[in-house]
């Protein structure tokens, strides 16, 4: 039987609970660990809160440590602490029934030797990383939600999937320590006013309009910042596409307004080499979201190793023989 007890916040804590079920068949005895997560907090918070800012926040955390898809069982609530000798007694449950799409695909024989990062590696330092982890996933939301459709499943083609990913690097990269401007503010609108002053009045308003974003850094030299600072995983992530941020822009600009001059210059990527830089995109973000909560390590070494190990197949080729 295990207990951990973590601080999440002032007047939050995460009771994790552990216990060994066995069951019996006719020809095997199994062991299996069963988990609990408790939010306990000072004052009531309403359910939608709880759900929301905690519960599915931390199903998060574990999806990207364990790798896989993880779900919540059951979800049950307490008006009283229940872990309190003089609340205990008087505590009410109430259990809360809703949609848990996927729960019958969810793997629950992943191994700790299969996981992108185990609890004995972090386990000195979780509460540091749970800490870390809520505070990045406040400022990081709108990247963990377009990232997590992709791995939920909801997105089926890969056009999609690689879209969202490349938005969410993107996105990243504006909501990190990383400058989003090409030059300094005050630089560019000098720059910009003294080229709305050479042209003619009736034409300064629709080209304002059109250089309203023109400081704001592109996504392929976004994508090229975000690769430098890792430098040394994204060469092994990206040793089978050459080209690789180039060709991540024209893709991305190709399958949101599909130009088709764009399309016959044949800078678009397609089929295999599509699903090359799209696993490429994922194994980034998560690169990016470890390192963010302060792990490295064994932890990255298997995201490389895990994209270095996919068999690549064209379906589309010709069977011989």
């Amino acid at each position: 039987y295990e207990i951990f007890e973590f601080d999440v916040m002032p007047g939050v804590r995460l009771r994790i609970e552990g216990n060994t079920l066995r069951g019996r068949s006719s020809d095997e005895l199994r062991l299996e660990w069963l988990y609990h997560a408790w939010f306990l907090f000072d004052k009531p918070v309403i359910t939608k809160t709880i759900l929301d800012e905690y519960a599915f926040v931390f199903l998060r955390l574990l999806c990207l440590l364990t790798g896989e898809r993880v779900f919540i069982d059951e979800l049950n609530f307490w008006d009283g602490d229940p872990f309190k000798p003089e609340q205990a007694q008087m505590s009410q449950s109430f259990e809360l029934l809703i949609s848990n799409r996927g729960v019958t695909e969810a793997k629950r024989d992943v191994n700790w030797f299969e996981m992108i990062a185990n609890f004995e590696e972090i386990a000195a330092d979780f509460g540091s990383i749970l800490n870390r982890w809520f505070e990045c996933h406040e400022r990081l939301k709108p990247v963990l939600d377009l990232y997590f459709a992709v791995l939920s499943g909801l997105v089926l083609t890969d056009e999609s999937q690689f879209l969202l990913l490349a938005q969410a690097l993107e996105v990243y990269h504006a909501r990190s320590k990383f400058d989003g401007a090409v030059q300094p503010t005050e630089d560019f609108r000098k720059r910009r006013d003294g080229i709305l002053e050479n042209v003619p009045v009736g034409e300064r308003a629709w080209l304002k309009e059109k250089l309203h974003f023109a400081n704001q850094k592109t996504l392929a030299e976004r994508l090229k910042e975000i690769l430098d600072l890792h430098r040394v995983e994204a060469v092994r992530l990206t040793a089978n596409v050459d080209e690789f941020a180039a060709k991540v822009r024209h893709s991305r600009n190709y399958y949101t307004h599909y130009d088709q001059e764009l399309w016959q210059s044949g800078k678009v990527t397609k089929g295999l080499e599509l699903r090359r830089i799209m696993y490429a995109l994922h194994g980034l973000l998560q690169i990016c979201f470890l390192k963010d909560l302060g792990i490295d390590g064994k932890p990255i070494e298997r995201i490389l190793e895990r994209n270095n190990s996919i068999k690549w197949a064209d379906l589309q080729t010709e069977a011989k023989g």
